[in-house]
């Protein structure tokens, strides 16, 4: 059964080599009943005349009517429209003379089309219905050429219309350079993608081959004495690298990405940490959170200011999406504190209390204020939501004296002293650990050290002139070690303080947005002596500008992108 429709019983039949005998099928003409053997032999006159030489080698004509080519008797090949030659006795390509139809590819796969839906003759749907080896031959349909059509239509137009249902579309068997072009196209779609791997593939190896180098502390020496020197083994594989960005890329001044090390541990820098960040900071954060989400390793914070809510500050970050899974968070006063040392409850706070002091709810501050016997307020005591014990601020004539501060496991974490003359003027502030023991004495009298740093036992360990000198000596001796990557805004009041400790034996990684409002701070980035190896920016441009101005190698990385709606391109980025 033939693909459209039924064939006549005579098939074409194969000869002693395997291929079939082909025959010459002329155009029928609209009003002619379908009824034309395939198998027919189309007979010729058999006065011939051959050609011999020229490009299309030897060839046989009909002598007596058209002079179209005719096939050999010994030849299998299907004659072809007017004016397409081929070498019937070799693989010599196919040549079409002007205004001519070219074959169509029989490598193609065919498909379904119907006479009705081609608006054509019965008798040209029956041409489709020829075997499939007899329709996919090599050789292409050639027309009669004593064919008469009622439509003042030519015979290469005709079998222009009888090649149309053939594998290609008539549009495309006529243009075979669009589908070369479409493959040069893909070709150069290839390239392109290759280039872009292979050029993240070089700045990926060249960034670990420079961490490498940087946190063995090494430098590399060029002289023959040093060729077996790890260095310049490092060295070596660098200008290898070198080599081949040069090659593809026609220059190595390409900055690298920032690499993250797994085996280190990353922190991101401040001051503080709180719940009254603008839209700018959100936005960075939720930058940063992604970039490390997607690397699969925690970023943590450090925080240097005092706050006895951070653990619930905390938790709402995390609610917000503004931190990383895992996140560890260290701060200054906990850590001194060793709070996270005792993590249990502890019991309820003991609030002293006779029989002649009485007690008036304020439902408006959730506190409860203590009076004496003659009305005078001695206590006013503020419960957080769970009812669990804030503040106690203690009074004398109606004045306040002092106010104890609880932590959120309810154990006292500061006591602050306030000047009888001005009562908001806080003179002295002492900070305790868990267990009680006195551990920080900020004074804010002009006569007395301003903090003191004391030892289990009552011990004075050191003194410091600024919270800032304290904060320095704290991530030093604290927090720091070689292990260590501290990410930092350059909007950060920590940022310049920290590049400028001597010795310093952590990777510094500024956060750059907006750096054209910062033209002070890229000049240094940029400056040879800088100790900074590797920046995070928000912008495209910051990077391109840094990457062709810079004075000596860097890694610059840009945050990816998030939220549409957030915008992380304008104004400041404080954390």
């Amino acid at each position: 059964m033939a693909l459209f429709g039924n064939t006549n019983s005579n098939q074409p039949q194969q000869d002693g080599r395997g291929s079939q005998n082909k025959r010459n099928v002329a155009p029928l003409q609209p009003n002619q009943p379908a009824t034309q053997n395939y198998n027919q032999t189309n007979q010729q006159s058999t006065n011939t005349a051959t050609k011999s030489g020229g490009l299309f080698g030897s060839r046989q004509f009909d002598a007596s009517t058209t002079n179209a080519p005719q096939t050999s008797a010994n030849s299998t090949q299907m004659n072809r429209y007017p004016n397409y030659y081929e070498d019937a006795d070799s693989e010599r390509p196919r040549v079409a003379l002007p205004q001519q139809t070219p074959r169509v590819d029989n490598n193609a796969q065919a498909y379904d089309t119907t006479a009705s839906n081609l608006n054509e003759s019965p008798n040209m749907a029956q041409s489709r219905s020829m075997p499939a080896a007899t329709q996919n031959s090599d050789a292409a349909v050639k027309p009669s050429a004593n064919t008469v059509t009622n439509d003042n239509r030519t015979p290469i137009e005709t079998a222009a219309e009888t090649q149309s249902i053939g594998n290609y579309s008539d549009g495309q068997a006529r243009s075979p350079w669009k589908q070369t072009q479409r493959n040069l196209v893909d070709l150069q779609g290839q390239e392109s993608r290759l280039k872009d791997q292979l050029k993240q593939e070089l700045l990926d190896q060249r960034s670990f081959l420079k961490h490498d180098l940087r946190q063995q502390g090494l430098t590399v020496i060029n002289s023959p004495a040093n060729t077996g020197d790890p260095a310049q083994k490092i060295q070596s594989q660098i200008d290898e690298v070198n080599d081949g960005l040069i090659k593809w890329f026609g220059t190595k001044k390409i900055a690298n990405h920032v690499f993250f090390n797994k085996r280190r541990s990353y922190f991101l820098l401040d001051d503080s940490l709180n719940l009254n960040t603008d839209t700018i900071q959100k936005g960075v954060l939720m930058q940063l959170r992604k970039l490390f989400d997607d690397m699969q390793m925690p970023l943590g914070h450090i925080s240097t200011d005092y706050n006895d809510q951070l653990s619930s500050v905390v938790k709402q970050l995390n609610t917000q999406g503004l931190m990383t899974r895992s996140t560890k968070v260290i701060n200054k006063y906990q850590d001194l504190q060793e709070f996270n040392r005792n993590l249990a409850k502890q019991a309820k706070v003991d609030v002293p209390m006779t029989a002649n002091m009485s007690t008036v709810h304020d439902p408006e501050n959730n506190a409860d204020k203590v009076y004496d016997q003659d009305q005078q307020l001695l206590m006013a005591i503020y419960y957080q939501n769970d009812h669990q014990i804030h503040v106690i601020e203690h009074f004398r004539d109606n004045t306040v004296i002092s106010r104890d501060i609880f932590d959120a496991n309810g154990a006292i974490s500061a006591t602050q002293y306030f000047d009888q003359v001005n009562s908001k003027r806080v003179i002295r502030e002492n900070f305790y650990r868990t267990d009680g023991s006195l551990v920080l004495i900020k004074s804010y009298q002009d006569n007395e050290p301003y903090i003191q740093l004391l030892s289990r036992s009552n011990v004075l360990v050191s003194v410091f002139n600024s919270e800032l000198e304290l904060t320095l000596w704290w991530l030093t001796n604290k927090v720091f070690n070689g292990n260590t990557t501290i990410l930092i805004s350059v909007d950060s009041p920590l940022y310049q303080p920290l590049l400028a400790l001597k010795n310093l034996t952590v990777e510094v990684i500024p956060v750059l947005s907006n750096y054209e409002e910062h033209t002070e701070i890229v000049d240094q980035l940029m400056n040879v002596q800088t100790p900074v190896d590797s920046i995070l920016t928000t912008q495209n441009e910051a990077k391109a500008y840094i990457e062709k101005n810079t004075q000596h190698d860097v890694d610059i990385s840009v945050l990816p992108k998030v939220d549409e709606d957030t915008n992380v391109t304008s104004g400041q980025t404080r954390f």
